[in-house]
């Protein structure tokens, strides 16, 4: 199938599963809930809580941009935002969540990086923050459990948890030995194996420079993921600490959090339907059903249909051409 039409298929199949399950979960709504708008939040609490998602993508930009200097290139911030919100759309309309590296790669193609350069640049960046992630749903869940906080599935989120954080241990150990990749290469068609070994030299040459020789813009890069996912979380005490000011606003992080990364292995566009069942799943034992099913709503907007419009005019700007194959090889 032809990019641009998997492109429009995975974006068409994203919204109608995230509507279906949003209707879904208001068409359960408890009599007394009233109707779906208006929201029950005032201005005084969405604009931080879109301020926090703009943060967030700033933040996110930042980690780019400081990995682009560790390999002695200097992008912009709106063109480590463009690369962050390409991604972004393209992670919304594929499955499991992992879609969106070639459009950062090509967006730091354009901005001046060679291929092998921005692919480095990705993967580390990538397995980074999803280190982060990992340490920081440990602490989350650590955290509910000595507040007394509970949610369905605690030991599952938990176990599954670990289980991720040893397998991107492992990639990383992987990815440390050229030997194995070149072992690898020897097993191509002897016209390719000297293209693949001289770009596997290239490539652990720019992996040795982020990982090695560069580690203070590796910490800034770790700080930065760490800005971005808290921003992140951080939307769900904007929002509703004022509503339930009996739940503490740690809870309500750390539950945003959990929220999060349940449904990152969902094989859905996006996650769409997980990622709402879920969210509800997690917050409804803690507020009211009915502002519950307000707050998914709201989050959803924010994070999936805002996200969605404002990553999906990146990715046009920035790859339109190649979707439509207008742009010949040797130039891309």
């Amino acid at each position: 199938m032809h990019s641009k039409n998997k492109v429009v298929l995975g974006t068409t199949l994203a919204l109608a599963i995230s509507t279906a399950a949003t209707i879904y979960v208001f068409r359960r709504l408890p009599a007394e809930a009233g109707a779906l708008f208006p929201l029950p939040f005032s201005v005084k609490q969405i604009a931080p809580a879109a301020a926090l998602l703009i943060l967030a993508w700033l933040a996110d930009s930042l980690r780019l941009k400081t990995l682009t200097r560790a390999l002695g290139r200097n992008i912009t911030i709106p063109t480590g935002l463009k690369a962050i919100l390409a991604g972004n759309f393209l992670t919304l309309v594929t499955p499991f969540l992992f879609g969106g590296a070639p459009a950062i790669i090509y967006v730091l193609k354009q901005a001046g990086l060679t291929w092998i350069e921005a692919g480095a640049v990705v993967t580390v960046g990538g397995w980074l923050s999803q280190i982060i992630l990992v340490m920081l749903s440990l602490i989350a869940l650590l955290g509910l459990h000595n507040l007394g906080t509970s949610f369905p599935w605690h030991s599952a989120i938990l176990t599954g948890m670990l289980l991720y954080l040893a397998a991107l241990v492992g990639l990383l150990i992987l990815l440390v030995q050229p030997k194995l990749a070149a072992q690898l290469i020897a097993l191509l068609p002897p016209k390719l194996q000297a293209k693949a070994e001289h770009s596997r030299r290239l490539f652990y040459h720019a992996l040795s420079t982020l990982l090695s020789t560069a580690p203070l813009l590796l910490l800034l890069s770790a700080l930065a993921a760490t800005a971005y996912f808290v921003s992140l979380f951080s939307i769900a005490p904007a929002i509703l600490a004022s509503k339930v000011p009996q739940v503490p606003v740690r809870a309500l992080l750390y539950l945003q959090n959990i929220a999060y990364v349940g449904p990152i292995f969902a094989p859905t566009p996006g996650a769409s339907g997980a990622s709402e069942l879920w969210l509800l799943t997690i917050f409804d034992p803690v507020l009211p059903r009915a502002l519950a099913r307000q707050y998914l709503l709201l989050w959803r907007l924010l994070t999936f249909y805002l996200s969605m419009l404002v990553g999906g005019i990146a990715f046009v700007l920035s790859s339109w051409q190649l979707l439509n194959d207008a742009v010949h090889p040797r130039h891309r």
